[in-house]
């Protein structure tokens, strides 16, 4: 993956290894991208900006170093991908727009990850409609930190998706932070037009009453929250 959003990070990456995904657009069917040591928030930016740079549909290759052992000393804690951010990854490539993600298998990977690709299949599967069809519109919906996370870390530790598809709008926020939680404060002016209703879509339960422009959430460490609104009239 590049950095397509910085000239000089092109330059540097191009000179390290001269492969410019957007020339090979035209010859290709698909980009399976290597997302080599690259997690949390940087993770989700840096797919992000390549899923809509690049006109092809987007994979993402994990590689999960404690899959083969022998390489793992090699490499710092900070790399470790652990089952929680296996998910997060998963539906930050499904709610980026991508195309799929791919697994990279190896002996040390237990049941634990197969129970949170279980757990993040079933997730995408309640929403890829507003993944897949809907229209992005991150822009709006402001996210505040409050509590364990101060309002100056919430761009290093929290993403935000949001995708609007009729009277309905998916809000996905993502916590990365190894904190134990995070609180925080939503801003949705479009919430003061109509009467709009809430919802996690992705479990079962009754949809409750979003009447507050300030929404707070608490998200748990290397936690999802699934916001379904609806506009009801």
């Amino acid at each position: 993956p590049i950095w397509f959003n910085d000239p000089a990070a092109v330059e540097r990456k191009l000179f390290d290894s001269p492969v410019d995904t957007r020339i090979l657009d035209d010859f290709v069917d698909a980009h399976i991208l290597s997302f080599y040591l690259i997690n949390g928030k940087t993770h989700f930016d840096l797919f992000d900006i390549n899923a809509r740079e690049l006109k092809k549909p987007v994979y993402a290759i994990q590689y999960c170093t404690i899959g083969i052992g022998f390489e793992t000393p090699a490499y710092n804690t900070d790399t470790l991908v652990s089952p929680r951010e296996y998910r997060q990854q998963m539906i930050a490539v499904a709610a980026s727009g991508g195309a799929g993600f791919v697994h990279y298998s190896g002996s040390f990977v237990d049941g634990t990850f197969f129970v949170s690709i279980d757990r993040a299949m079933r997730e995408i599967a309640a929403v890829e409609d507003y993944y897949f069809d809907g229209t992005r519109v991150d822009e709006a919906v402001t996210v505040g930190g409050t509590g364990a996370v101060e309002a100056e870390n919430v761009d290093r530790f929290i993403g935000v998706r949001a995708h609007r598809a009729g009277n309905d709008v998916l809000v996905t926020l993502f916590n990365f932070d190894n904190e134990p939680y995070a609180a925080l404060k939503l801003t949705m002016d479009w919430l003061t037009d109509g009467v709009w209703t809430m919802r996690d879509p992705t479990r079962d339960g009754d949809a409750w009453h979003a009447a507050a422009n300030d929404l707070t959430v608490t998200l748990a460490s290397q936690d999802i929250a699934f916001l379904l609104f609806r506009r009801e009239r």
